[in-house]
């Protein structure tokens, strides 16, 4: 009796995650329909950003099923073209970070979702606070494979410190941390000139987004 309840926990797991993976699945699939509300985009993003985080939990614990699912997590990044609300650059950290985690199960280049994020996105969304969240989580967390596997921080370390002059008591200590994986020998003397005109580029961040924001009230 003992060896039958194993089976049929390990039977109730398996149908579990075949259950999940499903699910997942399905709502990308759905994704492909063009959302009629401004809400519908916003609730769909958000619905794809959980599919994507579960499909990479799933695989970081059984990574047989990374090639089963990395031809939809691919067709997914693929469809997001170049425009990015901040709802989708969260949705492009997720599909990153499982491109990181499990490229060596695939053969990918992790360049064209690496510039889309650290490039486009980090530019575009560093006032974001939950889009800047997920980026200073990213690179805290995986730091080692981003410096083995990427040159984010090597490349976009200008971006990256956008976030950190922007909310500087938010992200003190993580940047603290992240910092040594942008020096390089051939990154140190900018990263040092880039360190000294912090205050200056807080100041310049602030004084562009006042701007922007007068000129949307005025229209």
């Amino acid at each position: 009796s003992g060896a039958a309840g194993v089976l049929g926990i390990v039977r109730t797991r398996y149908q579990l995650k075949e259950i999940a993976i499903e699910y997942c699945l399905n709502v990308i699939d759905q994704s492909e329909k063009k959302p009629i509300k401004p809400f519908d985009e916003e609730l769909l993003q958000a619905c794809l950003y959980e599919a994507v985080a579960t499909l990479d939990q799933l695989c970081q614990l059984d990574e047989s099923l990374v090639p089963r699912l990395v031809s939809t997590i691919r067709k997914l990044f693929s469809r997001m073209g170049g425009a990015f609300t901040a709802q989708k650059a969260r949705l492009l950290t997720v599909i990153f970070l499982f491109f990181l985690r499990h490229g060596e199960a695939f053969v990918h280049n992790l360049d064209p979702a690496c510039s889309a994020l650290f490039g486009t996105c980090v530019s575009s969304h560093f006032t974001s606070p939950s889009v800047s969240f997920d980026i200073v989580q990213l690179c805290r967390e995986n730091a080692a494979k981003l410096c083995e596997s990427t040159n984010a921080f090597t490349k976009y370390f200008p971006n990256l410190l956008k976030i950190f002059a922007w909310s500087p008591r938010t992200y003190l200590f993580d940047f603290a941390e992240i910092l040594p994986c942008m020096i390089t020998p051939d990154t140190a003397l900018e990263v040092l000139h880039s360190l000294f005109d912090l205050p200056c580029l807080s100041a310049a961040l602030e004084a562009d987004n006042r701007t922007s924001q007068s000129r949307i009230f005025n229209r």
